[in-house]
Order: C-alpha cells, then sequence, then structure tokens
C-alpha cells in the first residue's frame, strides 16, 4: 500500500519507504525502548542516584508559574474563578442546607426537591470524572444526602 501525502503546493506525493513504517515493529521498538528506559531508572535508584535530589519527601510546590497551567490556576484561584460544575457543585449545597433548614423549621411540610435534583442531573452531566456524580435527593434522605455533598 503506498502512503500520500500532501504537499504545502497542494500536489500528492508518495511517501519514500525508508519513510513508511510497520505497526508491528514499532509496537516492539517502543516497547523495548521503554522497557530499556525503565531499567535505567531502576538502576539509577538502586545505586542511590535519586537519593541527593533537592526537596525530596517534600510536598510539591504546585504554586509556582513554571508551567501554563501554574499560571493559570494562580490566575483563576486570585480571582476566585473556578469550573462550572465546582460553582454548581457549592449552590446544590446551598440548596439542600436550606431545604434541610426549612425542614427543620417547618417538619410538616414537604420540601420541593425538583429545583435541587435538576440541578443534580446537570452537575452529573457535566462534572470530569464519574465518581464524582450523585444520585437525586428525596425528601426522606436529605440529611443523608447533605452528608454526602458536604
Amino acid at each position: 500500500m503506498k502512503i500520500v501525502w500532501h504537499r504545502r503546493d497542494g500536489k500528492a506525493q508518495n511517501v519514500p519507504p525508508q519513510v513508511e513504517e510497520d505497526a508491528a515493529s514499532t509496537i516492539v521498538r517502543e516497547r523495548r525502548f521503554s522497557t530499556w528506559m525503565d531499567e535505567i531508572i531502576a538502576r539509577h535508584e538502586r545505586e542511590g542516584g535519586f537519593d541527593q535530589v533537592e526537596g525530596k519527601g517534600k510536598p510539591l510546590n504546585l504554586s509556582g508559574e513554571t508551567s501554563f497551567e501554574g499560571t493559570i490556576n494562580r490566575i483563576f484561584g486570585e480571582n476566585d474563578v473556578v469550573p462550572e460544575w465546582v460553582r454548581l457543585r457549592r449552590e446544590i449545597l446551598a440548596d439542600l442546607q436550606r431545604l434541610q433548614n426549612e425542614r427543620v423549621q417547618h417538619p410538616d411540610r414537604a420540601p420541593d426537591m425538583g429545583p435541587v435534583n435538576d440541578k443534580i442531573r446537570l452537575y452529573n452531566r457535566i462534572c470530569p470524572h464519574s465518581s464524582l456524580q450523585r444520585p437525586p435527593v428525596s425528601a426522606q434522605g436529605l440529611k443523608r444526602s447533605l452528608a454526602q455533598w458536604e
């Protein structure tokens, strides 16, 4: 099979055979390299090569501006900018606390769980990982649910 690539001028050109690679051989080569590099790192660790690393055993300082992510996190933190799912989580927690307080003050009234459950469904759709998702809340399980959200 010939592999074709397009030049900037729009003309098609065959990829030279010395550039083409076989997927199986590429996988084998990458595994060998990975194993070889793992062995070098393990040997260096056994010989104490990492014993004199500055800051060993101390927590990482992630607040520095050595990376793009560090800069963005600092700017967001200083301006109280949070992802939408975090803002929604805080809002749901405040709603649950309000509903619990209303239930304590008026035990004869059943709280309307519809709006907060709508927010929970939205939260479950936008949160970054399924382990952060929460089930809908019922009036009977409000106190237990509140503890899960805190």
